[in-house]
């Protein structure tokens, strides 16, 4: 039996209960003790697109449709790595300006878990995080 796979996007659609326990699942990855839950989901994802960029991998689809409660990032169809970059000159020309676009979409998506949790988001906080990941949002060109 396959375990049900939960996207944020489908929260609408699932239980209070399913939810608070996906949620409740975070704490065994809250490793830095973070006190929000939303929180403990920024660490996890910011963590991981830092490990997909210091690889070279781009997802190029990231969206809350492409994200778990349990926080695990999906349809890798559009990624580009090292091995397989994008057959045309002008995709690969435009592959720096997306890392920064999956930073500010990886935002994005833990504004929205925040949201729905009902939890308030403290900005400075948040981007204090990124950049201890390396990613400065000052720097960014959008």
């Amino acid at each position: 039996d396959a375990l049900p796979i939960y996207r944020i996007s489908d929260a609408p659609f699932m239980t209070r209960q399913q939810i608070a326990d996906e949620v409740n699942k975070w704490e065994k990855m809250n490793e830095k003790g973070f006190d929000k839950d939303y929180f403990i989901a920024a660490n996890i994802l910011i963590r991981n697109l830092r490990i997909m960029h210091d690889h070279q991998v781009l997802h190029n689809a990231i969206h809350e449709q492409n994200y778990t409660w349990a926080l695990e990032l999906l349809d890798f169809e559009l990624c580009r790595t090292p091995n397989y970059p994008y057959s045309q000159a002008d995709y690969e020309r435009h592959v720096c300006n997306l890392y920064d676009r999956e930073v500010i979409q990886t935002y994005q998506i833990i504004i929205y878990i925040a949201g729905f949790l009902n939890e308030t988001v403290d900005f400075k906080r948040l981007d204090n995080l990124f950049l201890d990941y390396g990613f400065d949002l000052n720097k960014f060109k959008l």
